[in-house]
């Protein structure tokens, strides 16, 4: 009974937030600067312009990992149009909000990090000019028809990184799976750092866990749903080893947390110390899993299996199916929606890794 009460409870939960996801979605769309502007982006790469430019203001919004990855998957796409991709940093204060979260140093510091990604796309960001507002604002007449954000944007500073994900999900809308394909990281572009232990040999779990102290605090996983979600994977995957990918400076806690586990667990700082080492591990495991935390970020341009619960932050990434996040995902590849506040529902995420695990493990018998 208790069990049929839960499984009802979760699927009212999911259509409560389906509704409210549509509301949100539909409230963007009324915006000339969004939906409107992705398709007439979208139409625009079909056109014989060779370059299109990219212009992102830190002092407006700080760009992290997820966004840098976005960024990079942009340039991807458009560089599959056969387009030159060229981008612009404008530099200055951080907003106040940011200022309040820790020193300017940590943002920029994570800022030039997170760009090393770039080179996925085979872009130097070290070759990236950066400016100050004054000095960028004579170039903006000079930008290519097709730049990103809307000269609108970029003129009024109205932060756009965030749309990154939908612009890019609506051009993917509109090309063939084998150029799909072409969009997606695969292992062959991220060598791993360090070689993984022999017991990684039969297949692991990657785990993304925020614990952060700079962002909202009901995107962090409490101790009780670490141990929680470590006894569920191991239970409904064959007992594979199980590797958290978290950011550096929340995996000591969290290694204090582990040493409560039943099992042992690794950290994808374990085997490297940058955001494409992180990368490499993940997209060698056996399926991703992230319940809170940010964006699902780098397995959704990917193809491993993964299941993420997650709440969208206002509508930055519009789904294309109740659980397809993007165009290319598979049915293996689920993106379930999930209030940060909601309360912890073990057998919700018991019941999306066990369907997502056997699925991959039919395949690979």
């Amino acid at each position: 009974m208790l069990r049929r009460m839960s499984a009802i409870h979760s699927t009212l939960s999911d259509l409560r937030h389906w509704f409210r996801y549509q509301k949100m979605r539909r409230r963007s769309q009324r915006w000339p600067s969004n939906v409107f502007y992705f398709h007439q982006f979208a139409r625009q790469l079909r056109s014989d312009c060779p370059v299109v430019d990219v212009v992102i203001d830190f002092s407006v919004f700080p760009v992290g990992f997820g966004d840098f990855l976005y960024l990079t998957m942009f340039a991807r796409i458009c560089q599959l149009y056969g387009k030159k991709v060229r981008i612009y940093f404008i530099v200055g204060k951080l907003k106040a909000f940011y200022r309040d979260k820790g020193p300017e140093e940590y943002f920029w510091n994570k800022m030039e990090t997170a760009s090393q990604t770039l080179r996925l796309a085979g872009i130097d960001p070290g070759q990236i000019p950066r400016m100050t507002r004054s000095e960028f604002v004579p170039l903006i007449e000079k930008l290519s028809p097709l730049s990103f954000p809307s000269r609108f944007n970029i003129e009024n500073q109205i932060p756009s990184a965030f749309h990154l994900f939908n612009i890019i999900n609506t051009i993917a809308g509109k090309q063939t799976g084998e150029t799909l394909e072409k969009l997606l990281l695969s292992p062959s572009e991220l060598p791993l750092a360090k070689p993984l232990p022999e017991s990684f040999n039969k297949g692991f779990i990657s785990w993304h866990v925020r614990n952060s102290s700079l962002w909202h605090p009901q995107r962090n996983l409490t101790q009780f749903e670490f141990r929680t979600i470590f006894q569920i994977l191991q239970e409904e995957c064959d007992g594979l080893p199980v590797v958290v990918v978290s950011a550096a400076n929340e995996i000591p806690e969290l290694r204090e947390w582990a040493k409560e586990l039943p099992g042992p667990l690794w950290f994808t700082k374990d085997f490297g110390d940058t955001y494409t080492d992180d990368a490499a591990v993940w997209i060698r495991s056996r399926m991703y899993l992230q319940y809170k935390g940010g964006g699902v970020a780098g397995p959704l341009f990917s193809r491993v299996p993964y299941v993420s619960l997650t709440d969208p932050n206002q509508g930055h990434e519009f789904r294309v199916g109740r659980q397809k996040l993007g165009h290319w995902s598979r049915p293996d590849q689920v993106f379930a929606y999930l209030r940060n506040t909601a309360p912890f529902n073990p057998d919700r995420i018991r019941k999306l890794v066990r369907r997502v695990y056997r699925h991959r493990r039919a395949e690979l018998s």
